[in-house]
């Protein structure tokens, strides 16, 4: 049975460290004369991470703010769990093995983290761990960091934390490698350090560990306001490269801040399913101010995060925060706020929309998609009031063009309500058979169901679709969030237009497009009834991109085409004018000539009747 420590000898090394360092005040002071009072810190000490924290390492913590990382996030650690090894010791500690940490700049989150490592160290002699950075220098440090509670200097009394883990002390010296440390207690005969930093993107050949700790990998240069999608997707793709140098029994702590909507971070929560993670911004907005935008915001609005430190020290205050805002609020949002999103709207060019036109003859083939229609209610029909708009679309779920959605049709205009329902009426008509109506249940718009379902009867549509109320989200930036989920599908050209819509209404929609604001409520009808509309976008089916995956769709939807073709052959009869249309599939019955009337002959013509046949 594994049995790690041997605490009679490291009470006795310690004891003897004390001596000759003449630190015996403080060994008395901390009651560490009683063997079982030292050795309950001992243990305290790996067990208890914000205990370690605080009292060992002098962090000044805040149980409110800082308990969900030691106690919560982090793994609890526990080395005398039953075993037959320590890497089965290490093995046994959590199921869980990937960890996100996601908090304000200035709240300490980095400092806990190396603090993680030391207890990973107390409680397993010979593990190893990596610390991965953007920088060298940023990494290097960590390690400087993490070596530094280990250090003794001669002349100088010992700390508490060395009285109780003096086995792993070092003499503080000049090393040679900086970004290297192995604790004095590391027995196995494993050439490789305790502690090693590393940089993003650096080899990692014969690089291993037990414990990774990912930290601030995402920068400012490499994801920060100045780089673009290409660069940051190259950093995801580097940090999920990197995991290879941890274990596969080990851990992986991914800590820092957001520096984009769709930096690594981001990445990682839709890639690492296990992925368990702790997100808390400096500040979270109180129901009652959810409605305003942030420079209106009042210190009574908000719960913060991290006010003060440990030891009252002012750190990240709503007068902070707000100057941060002031100065830079997209940073803020970013850094503070873990919110990329906070200050970005939305924004539509006419060269964006006049190139998702396209001809009609390149809509997708019937059979490989649904129809779908969507409506955007004006409050009233008055002269200078927003326009009602709708549009049918089609949405493809096969073939090449799978995963896109077409706009065949648009209806807009300040209509009646009593004209209103005909227009629904209508436009689902002409889209027939279509699988969704979705209308956004402004003021007073249910009211007007019944009158949709009586004209969808009249224009000879009766069993067209459920009307879907797709409810209405009043709260600040609501709009502007539907506006940029609809850019993205305008960036990841899965959105087009027919150019049989009206070139008069086609203008009216890109002008719309154009001028839209996300922070204003005017002018928007058709960015919301589009943006109504794209939720019908299959989320499941993911749009071809190279050629050779267009064409792989391409032969699959023309092998369900000739499979078709076999099953039921043309017929030409279908195409005849007085081929039936009552649903059943045969030859029409075509009635003879009579050839006779009361027994006398019936001639054709006066020729037959004069010479015969």
């Amino acid at each position: 049975m594994y049995n790690p420590f041997d605490f009679e000898a490291l009470y006795k090394e310690a004891q003897d460290a004390v001596k000759r360092s003449k630190s015996t005040e403080d060994w008395t002071k901390f009651g560490y004369t009683d063997f079982e009072v030292w050795k309950e810190d001992y243990k305290k000490g790996q067990m208890d991470l914000y205990w370690l924290c605080t009292k060992l390492l002098h962090l000044d913590l805040i149980e409110a703010t800082h308990r969900p990382i030691t106690d919560d996030l982090f793994v609890r650690k526990n080395p005398y769990i039953e075993a037959d090894n320590w890497k089965q010791a290490v093995a046994r500690q959590s199921t869980v093995k990937n960890r996100l940490l996601l908090y304000p700049r200035g709240s300490f989150k980095s400092s806990i983290d190396r603090v993680d490592a030391i207890q990973w160290m107390l409680c397993f002699n010979n593990i190893r761990i990596v610390y991965m950075t953007a920088e060298d220098t940023l990494a290097t440090e960590f390690v400087e960091l993490t070596r530094a509670p280990f250090e003794v200097s001669d002349g100088h009394l010992l700390t508490r934390f060395q009285m109780l883990y003096w086995a792993h002390c070092i003499p503080a010296k000049k090393v040679e490698d900086a970004s290297l440390f192995t604790s004095r207690a590391k027995k196995e005969d494993v050439k490789q350090p305790s502690v090693r930093a590393l940089s993003l993107g650096a080899s990692t050949v014969g690089k291993h560990g037990e414990i990774g700790k990912i930290d601030d990998c995402v920068s400012n240069k490499n994801s920060g306001p100045m780089s673009n999608a290409e660069s940051r997707k190259k950093v995801t793709q580097e940090i999920i490269l990197a995991r290879s140098i941890v274990d596969r029994f080990g851990y992986i702590d991914y800590v820092g801040t957001n520096y984009n909507e769709d930096d690594a971070y981001t990445a990682l929560e839709n890639t690492i399913p296990d992925l368990k993670i702790l997100r808390k911004p400096a500040w979270t907005v109180l129901p009652h101010a959810r409605a305003k935008n942030i420079p209106e915001l009042l210190p009574e609005d908000v719960e913060l995060l991290f006010p003060v430190d440990g030891a009252g020290v002012e750190r990240l205050t709503f007068k902070a925060i707000m100057t941060e805002w002031g100065i830079d609020a997209f940073i803020c949002s970013c850094q503070l706020l873990l919110n990329p999103t906070a200050t970005k709207l939305a924004k539509f060019t006419e060269a964006m929309l006049r190139k998702a036109i396209i001809p009609h003859n390149q809509l997708p083939q019937p059979g490989t998609y649904f129809t779908a229609q969507a409506w955007d209610f004006a409050k009233t029909d008055g002269s200078g009031s927003d326009r009602s708009v709708g549009m049918n679309g089609q949405f493809t779920i096969s073939g090449p063009l799978a995963g896109r959605m077409f706009v065949t049709e648009i209806v807009r205009g300040r209509f009646s309500k009593s004209d209103l329902p005909f227009q629904v009426a209508n436009l689902a008509l002409r889209g027939q058979p279509v699988q969704n109506l979705g209308i956004e249940k402004s003021p007073g718009a249910d009211f007007l169901e019944n009158d949709i379902k009586r004209a969808l009867v009249k224009v000879g549509y009766p069993d067209a679709p459920s009307i879907e109320w797709i409810p209405v989200d009043n709260q600040k930036g609501a709009k502007n969030a539907r506006a940029l989920t609809l850019e993205a599908v305008f960036e990841n050209g899965q959105i087009f237009f027919s150019d049989q819509i009206p070139e008069e209404v086609m203008k009216e929609v890109i002008r719309e497009f154009v001028v839209f604001k996300g922070d204003s409520n005017r002018k928007n009808d058709s960015v919301d009834s589009c943006a109504h509309l794209s939720r019908y976008l299959p989320k499941d089916i993911a749009p071809p991109q190279t050629e050779q995956e267009k064409m792989t769709a391409a032969w699959e939807l023309l092998a369900q085409k000739q499979e078709y073709e076999k099953m039921f052959p043309y017929n030409p009869d279908k195409d005849s004018d007085v081929w039936k249309r009552d649903g059943y599939d045969r030859r029409p019955e075509i009635v003879p000539a009579p050839t006779h009337w009361e027994g006398l002959p019936i001639f054709p013509n006066i020729e037959q009747q004069i010479y015969g046949t």
